[in-house]
């Protein structure tokens, strides 16, 4: 026996389930039709239908071609048949994953965090170092530093301050990203001397990593209307990238040119 909603709810055919038709006969049917994925499949489902202890009461979920989440339930009858009942769990279903993503989401979230914050803890010391290591040596051999090198190393105190400034202003551009509120700004800016500004913040770690390097900049470049802080963020994470996957004695190279074909987006 059963009623013309189970069938609805599973979507099966009229006239499929009937009184007298077998449990096996509806399965095999449901084969044919191209049920489940494949031979296999098919076969592991009927096998268990089939061969399942129905004196034993027993619940089990799952969805159907059109995308209807299930509960099964089944209970034994006091002849020794079963009762199956299926109930609707669509909506709670729903629930369920979307409550999943959102939990997904945030663990990913978390741990990017935790990866941000460690990779700016590495970040910080480089430039932190460089302003100690030059200041501590003009502090302590002042008198015997030439004016050349007071001013080498007052430079490299100040590309180690901007970059330390940088650093900071991109964790801030994270916070303001996750509050929802991120303005770009519209600058005229010197595209040369912007590349020659990163390329000189990122001189010293190329250095130290034993690398060249190149630059190919003219100075007849256009003005260019874009977020000047923000651009040369990108400038200088693309130099670190280059950088830290260069094998010693590589080169580093940046550059800038006018496009033969203006792409437009």
């Amino acid at each position: 026996a059963s009623n013309k909603i189970a069938a609805d709810l599973l979507g099966y055919p009229d006239g499929l389930m009937v009184p007298g038709r077998t449990d096996l006969e509806v399965l095999e049917h449901l084969r044919s039709s191209g049920e489940w994925e494949s031979d296999s499949q098919a076969e592991a489902v009927i096998r268990t239908m089939t061969e399942r202890d129905h004196s034993v009461p027993f619940t089990s979920q799952f969805v159907t071609r059109s995308g209807r989440a299930l509960e099964l339930r089944s209970d034994p009858a006091p002849d020794g048949g079963w009762i199956s009942t299926y109930t609707d769990i669509t909506e709670a279903h729903a629930v369920e994953e979307a409550l999943r993503r959102s939990r997904d989401a945030a663990e990913a979230a978390n741990q990017a965090k935790s990866r941000f914050l460690a990779t700016m803890s590495h970040e910080l010391r480089t430039p932190l170092n460089a302003v100690i290591g030059f200041s501590d040596a003009l502090a302590r051999d002042a008198s015997q530093q030439s004016p050349a090198q007071v001013t080498e190393f007052a430079q490299q105190i100040n590309d180690a301050g901007r970059t330390l400034l940088n650093l900071i202003n991109i964790i801030l551009d994270v916070a303001r990203i996750e509050s929802g509120r991120f303005d770009l700004a519209l600058d005229q800016v010197d595209v040369s001397r912007l590349l020659r500004a990163a390329a000189r913040q990122a001189d010293a770690a190329i250095q130290a990593a034993e690398l060249s390097l190149v630059t190919e900049i003219p100075d007849d470049l256009p003005r260019l209307r874009s977020d000047e802080r923000r651009l040369l963020q990108a400038l200088s994470q693309l130099l670190s990238n280059a950088t830290k996957f260069t094998n010693a004695g590589g080169t580093v190279t940046i550059g800038a040119r006018i496009a033969e074909e203006v792409l437009s987006y």
